[in-house]
């Protein structure tokens, strides 16, 4: 059972989840959390100069991972943008492989280190490459459904 508050505080209404189970809730809870956590390790590095380049997700986790909670792990396919950290590490990603990717290591899975930090990708889970123009995946992922027609 899950409660909804209003602005205030002050209960709204109470519901049922239908499908959704407890251990299912606190996985996407335990995903959005370490998304979240990733994201501010990465804005801090930012801010101190240990990194040239971050650009946060933070407020977009919840609908990130009810996205990649609905696809089928290792069958679906992910046209992330940069934003994405929620969704790429729930996807498959792990903390490992993006921050190899944000300090551009040669142990980078997306590019070897060589792309743009936090252009994610990783061919083994179907993360997509992504391109700095948003909204460019839209095009890529009707190319892609096509192809698995």
């Amino acid at each position: 059972m899950v409660m909804t508050l209003a602005l205030t505080a002050t209960e709204l209404s109470t519901s049922t989840l239908g499908d959704l189970s407890a251990d299912l809730l606190l996985d996407m809870y335990e995903a959005m959390l370490r998304a979240r956590r990733l994201d501010e390790r990465c804005w801090l590095l930012h801010r101190q100069g240990k990194i040239a380049f971050h650009i946060s997700g933070m407020g977009h986790e919840a609908a990130q991972i009810g996205i990649v909670f609905a696809l089928r792990r290792g069958d679906d396919h992910l046209l992330p943008y940069y934003r994405d950290l929620a969704m790429v590490l729930a996807f498959g990603m792990t903390p490992l492989d993006v921050m190899l990717g944000v300090f551009g290591k040669q142990g980078d899975p997306s590019s070897g280190g060589r792309q743009m930090p936090e252009h994610y990708s990783l061919r083994a889970k179907n993360i997509y490459s992504v391109s700095s123009p948003v909204a460019t995946q839209v095009p890529q992922a009707a190319g892609v459904a096509l192809a698995e027609k």
